[in-house]
């Protein structure tokens, strides 16, 4: 699974880069999640290990070599000095022979 900017997979990213955002807003970002595998994926669970960002949609299904958005969202309860990287992991069930 990886993670791009853009539904073209022309901006590969390694992590959602939230920037700076002032305490009391908010900022949402839409990153594309691509399969590499030629199996879809089913059951899938994204995480996010920073108290402040939330993740508001992604797919549960992903086909093999399928790609989909994710919409995360982060609302600082402080004002940060650099800007905010956050990683993204994920579960899920291969399924083979399909």
């Amino acid at each position: 699974m990886k993670l791009y900017a853009d539904k073209e997979m022309k901006k590969p990213i390694y992590f959602v880069p939230f920037g700076e955002v002032q305490i009391g807003a908010s900022k949402e970002m839409v990153v594309f999640v691509h399969n590499e595998s030629l199996n879809t994926i089913k059951d899938l669970e994204f995480f996010v290990h920073v108290p402040e960002v939330e993740l508001l949609s992604g797919p549960r299904v992903l086909e093999g070599k399928g790609v989909e958005s994710l919409t995360v969202k982060w609302t600082p309860s402080v004002t940060v000095k650099r800007g905010l990287n956050v990683d993204i992991d994920w579960e899920g069930v291969e399924v083979y022979g399909q």
